[in-house]
């Protein structure tokens, strides 16, 4: 439901407004040096008087007193970091693996620690700030995964050893229509912190949403080896009434009803960067669903549709992947590439053998200021006795989003899309989207006849300036279907 991200730049950047009149901005320039150059003299008498008076009153100092000759001694002793969180994701009431931070302002303005705010990422609720000290000159800050990192980044000393916040939360989407909760997180860091170390954290969150769906989370997540590895874990218990409309690709609305899903599902993911921005991830996935509210003479009455019965699901597998992007909430630029196997089996004691392969393409152009153009290619194929809550579906807030989450559903499925970013003014930006895709029984059998296509816009309202969080809503229109979405973060 939340994520932690490292920030390497903040804020919208502001428009450029190139000057019309070359001539008269060099002379506006010049008499603006010789400005700054007569205020730097007047600035280095006042400070060579200065000296002169503390070295004069230096023999009235007491013996031992070292604070009276080293003023504002605290003020550099402070760290800048951020916090994040996992991007990777199942599709969750909230940005799910991809993704509550602290920073610096962007103005790099001097804060006491005593005005230290947490600032964490809920659903769609304001977001606090959290400030640290301006870490002092001599820090040299690298990325942490780098080996020069580990030898010219100076630890800092005066870190919060933990921290934590408590803020409600809100949704909508048409699967959950509105929700409202809570969100509560500890934030603390395992060894020794360094300029842009993650903090690890714990996170819960309670939703409750007028479709009669209740939603419980719980995520720890902890980083350490210079965030080098990392440990993410979601314990959830769901009871979600959903729609089912069959399976395969041409579907009729008519064939909607309407079912519950009721249970516990445990993930985690273990990763470790070995070179650069490629890593390793272990992944576990353990699902124990009943499937209730069965409408008589139904589809999922009929006894002919997988796990319409609910039952277990256990699978473990490894992820390859390359995330050079520069921000995991909002990147500018970089990419994310990501290739995923997991194999449920009952010598895991799945109750169903099937094996789920996932890619996932994503970059990110910086075309000017204030302008990014996103693009994300993704598919999903699974293989076996492949329970229908567990197929790959069309739909949600975050690809084909004109589309009910489910709306189509099959053993594979292939889609794209492509968004552009522009920032407005102050806080707000806008976006435009468009995305295609569809479902089939098996890769070669995609038909993309009719194509499932959807298009749309929303805006932005940056919450936090220096961790890039946005408030988002989407409106997304396609082939007889309309989506509205509000959430936090951006889709992909």
């Amino acid at each position: 439901m939340y994520a932690l991200a490292r920030i390497e730049e903040s804020g919208y950047p502001p428009a450029r407004v190139d000057n019309p009149i070359p001539h008269l901005r060099t002379r506006v320039f010049a008499i603006a040096r010789r400005g700054a150059a007569q205020l730097f003299q007047v600035a280095a008498l006042t400070i060579s008087l200065l000296s002169s008076a503390i070295a004069n009153g230096q023999d009235d100092t007491p013996a031992g007193d070292e604070s009276a000759s080293v003023p504002n001694q605290n003020v550099v002793q402070g760290d800048a970091k951020d916090l994040s969180a996992p991007e990777g994701s199942g599709q969750s009431l909230a940005p799910p693996t991809d993704q509550v931070p602290t920073s610096i302002p962007a103005d790099n303005s001097v804060k006491s620690p005593s005005s230290q705010q947490a600032n964490t990422m809920p659903a769609s609720s304001a977001s606090a700030v959290n400030v640290h000290p301006v870490p002092p000159p001599e820090t040299v800050e690298r990325d942490p995964r780098s080996p020069e990192s580990r030898l010219a980044t100076k630890p800092l000393q005066d870190k919060e050893a933990w921290d934590w916040t408590a803020l409600p939360v809100g949704t909508y989407s048409p699967a959950t229509q509105l929700g409202l909760g809570a969100f509560g997180a500890l934030l603390f860091r395992l060894g020794e912190p360094f300029p842009k170390s993650r903090p690890s954290s714990v996170a819960v969150v309670g939703l409750l949403t007028t479709r009669r769906q209740a939603v419980f989370e719980f995520i720890p997540e902890l980083y350490w080896d210079h965030d080098r590895t990392r440990l993410w874990s979601k314990l959830d218990y769901r009871y979600y009434p959903n729609a089912f409309w069959g399976v395969g690709p041409r579907t009729q609305d008519s064939q909607k009803e309407w079912y519950v899903e009721n249970g516990p599902r445990l993930q985690m993911q273990f990763r470790h960067i070995f070179y650069e921005h490629l890593y390793l991830e272990g992944r576990l996935d353990a699902q124990f669903l009943r499937v209730q509210g069965i409408a008589p003479g139904g589809l999922l009455d009929s006894g002919t549709v997988v796990g319409d019965d609910g039952k277990r699901v256990i699978g473990i597998g490894p992820t390859l992947g390359w995330d050079s992007r520069d921000h995991s909430l909002e990147p500018h630029t970089g990419g994310f590439y990501e290739l995923s196997v997991l194999q449920f089996h009952k010598a895991l004691l799945s109750q169903f053998t099937f094996t789920r392969l996932e890619v996932n393409l994503r970059r990110y152009l910086r075309l000017a200021e204030g302008h990014v153009l996103a693009m994300q290619t993704y598919g999903e194929f699974a293989f076996g006795q492949v329970p229908f809550y567990r197929m790959p579906q069309v739909g949600g807030q975050r690809m084909l989003r004109s589309y009910f989450e489910g709306r189509f559903r099959d053993k594979a499925y292939l889609a794209a899309q492509i968004e552009y970013r522009v920032f407005l003014f102050w806080r707000l930006g806008a976006v435009v989207f468009a995305s295609a895709g569809d479902v089939g029984p098996s890769i070669n059998k995609i038909p993309f006849k009719p194509l499932k296509w959807s298009i749309g816009g929303g805006l932005r309202f940056r919450l936090n300036q220096d961790e890039r969080l946005n408030l988002r809503a989407d409106l997304g229109f396609g082939y007889d279907s309309v989506g509205f979405y509000v959430g936090i973060a951006e889709a992909f």
